[in-house]
């Protein structure tokens, strides 16, 4: 459940994490996670705060997969949810943030 700082609240219950090797076999996982957009505070701090509650949910997910691929399935669960977290706001400047901080993640990839 996500909680917006107006009152506003939008349910982010699930992230379709079966597209990868990583899982492989496995059924989709239902990931909730709590989140307070602070309209009063910088784009940037609700980001981090965003992406901390991402990372927590992922980090303590249970996903029935070998030890080899938890690290990958970790990873996958961060970047889905985070995108669909982020949408869900619809706070333009989290979007927009979102977007550039993605582009260069892409550009150092192909980069290497």
């Amino acid at each position: 459940m996500m909680r917006f700082f107006k009152g506003a609240t939008l349910s982010l219950a699930s992230a379709s994490l079966i597209a990868s090797p990583a899982f492989a076999g496995e059924s989709e996982h239902n990931i909730s996670i709590a989140f307070t957009y602070n309209a009063e505070a910088k784009a940037e701090a609700n980001y981090k705060e965003l992406r901390r509650e991402v990372r927590r949910a992922c980090r303590s997910a249970d996903f029935m997969v070998s030890p080899v691929f938890a690290r990958d399935a970790r990873k996958e669960c961060r970047g889905q949810l985070m995108d669909k977290a982020v949408a869900a706001t619809k706070q333009p400047k989290l979007i927009a943030m979102h977007a550039q901080l993605d582009a260069r993640r892409v550009a150092q990839v192909a980069s290497r």
